[in-house]
C-alpha cells in the first residue's frame, strides 16, 4: 500500500510540474483491461471499440477503448482509428489519427493528423490514407511505421467536388468523403457528397480519376472492393425508402441490388478476407437497434452477430 502511495504521489507530482512548465500533462492510455487481442470483426459502438467472432454465437469484446473508425491493417496486426481530442462541454472535439496494436494499445500518433478521418490501409500495408473535410483536392497519406505525413493531390476533380464548388441540393458542400484503395492498390475509389463514385489510378505522387460513376441513387454511402473490378457499397434509390447492398460494375457503372433478407441496411459494409460473406449494419423492421449481421454472398443467408443499439463501421481484420 505504501509503495502504491509512493507511485501515485510521483505521478501526480509530475503532472503537476508538467502543467507549470505549460505542458499538458501525460494521460494512462489505454485502460488497464486490455488483456487480448480484439477478435477478427472490429467496429465502434456506445461502448467504444468492440470486436466479436465471424461466428454468431460468441459475445462482444468491448475493452474500454473509446477511438472510431477502425481499420486492421493486411497483416492483421495493427489499427488505424480516428481519436477524439477535446474535453467535455468545450468546443466540438477535434480528431486525431492513431494505430493501436491488436490489443488497441496506442504505439504511434500519427504526424500532423489533426481533424482526419476514416482511416484506410493501403494493400501492401506501408501506408495509411485518411480524407479532411479541410482538403478538397487532396488526401492525407502517411508512410508505416514512421508516421511521416505526405499531402497527396487528386487529380481530374470535377466541378461538382472541386473547392468552390456550389452547395449541393441538399444544402451541403460537395467534398470527398471517404477512399477506398481495390485489392492490388493500384484503383481508388473516392465518394464525394454521398452521391458519386470516383473511380482512380493511384500513383506515386498523386491520385488520378479516371471515371465518374453517376448512379441512379438518393444516398450512397462509403464502398468497399469486391475485387479490382467490383465494388459493395449500401445505397437508397429513393429518398426515405429503406437502403440496400448493391454491387457495382467499375467499368460499366451498373449496379446490382445483393439480397440481404429481411434486413434494412445503414452506410457500412465490410467484406471477408476470402470474399465469401460481407458483416454490415442493419436492423430488422420495428426495432431500432443497429447491430451487426454477416450476410454469406453465395445464398444470402444471414446472421446476427451483435445486440448492440449503435453497432456500426466494421472492419473485417485477418
Amino acid at each position: 500500500m505504501g509503495n502504491f502511495a509512493m507511485k501515485l504521489g510521483f505521478g501526480i507530482a509530475i503532472a503537476a510540474i508538467c502543467l507549470i512548465a505549460g505542458v499538458a500533462a501525460f494521460e494512462i492510455w489505454p485502460p488497464l483491461q486490455l488483456n487480448r487481442d480484439f477478435d477478427p470483426i472490429i467496429y465502434a459502438s456506445r461502448d467504444g471499440l468492440c470486436s466479436v467472432q465471424p461466428s454468431a454465437d460468441t459475445s462482444p469484446y468491448c475493452p474500454g477503448v473509446f477511438l472510431k473508425d477502425p481499420a486492421a491493417s493486411p497483416d492483421g496486426r495493427s489499427i488505424a482509428a480516428v481519436r477524439p481530442i477535446g474535453t467535455k462541454g468545450g468546443p466540438p472535439p477535434h480528431t486525431t489519427i492513431v494505430v493501436t496494436d491488436r490489443r488497441g494499445v496506442v504505439v504511434r500518433s500519427l504526424t500532423d493528423s489533426e481533424d482526419f478521418i476514416r482511416p484506410v490501409w493501403a494493400p501492401e500495408g506501408q501506408h495509411i490514407f485518411a480524407i479532411s473535410y479541410a482538403l478538397s483536392e487532396a488526401v492525407g497519406r502517411w508512410t508505416w511505421p514512421s508516421g511521416d505525413k505526405t499531402t497527396v493531390p487528386v487529380r481530374n476533380l470535377d466541378d461538382r467536388c472541386r473547392s468552390g464548388a456550389p452547395l449541393s441540393p441538399a444544402g451541403r458542400r460537395a467534398a470527398i468523403q471517404g477512399m477506398s484503395p481495390s485489392p492490388s492498390g493500384r484503383k481508388a475509389a473516392l465518394l464525394c457528397d454521398f452521391l458519386w463514385l470516383y473511380i482512380a489510378d493511384v500513383e506515386p505522387d498523386s491520385i488520378r480519376i479516371g471515371r465518374t460513376l453517376t448512379l441512379s441513387f438518393s444516398y450512397l454511402a462509403l464502398a468497399t472492393w469486391l475485387d479490382d473490378e467490383r465494388l459493395l457499397a449500401v445505397g437508397r434509390m429513393t429518398q426515405g425508402a429503406p437502403a440496400n447492398l448493391w454491387e457495382i460494375d467499375t467499368n460499366s457503372g451498373l449496379a446490382q441490388m445483393v439480397r440481404t433478407p429481411g434486413l434494412m441496411l445503414r452506410d457500412y459494409v465490410t467484406i471477408a478476407p476470402d470474399r465469401s460473406a460481407v458483416v454490415v449494419t442493419a436492423t430488422q423492421p420495428n426495432t431500432r437497434e443497429w447491430s451487426l449481421w454477416r450476410v454469406e454472398l453465395n445464398d444470402s443467408r444471414t446472421s446476427r452477430l451483435t445486440r448492440g443499439s449503435e453497432d456500426v463501421a466494421p472492419n473485417w481484420a485477418r
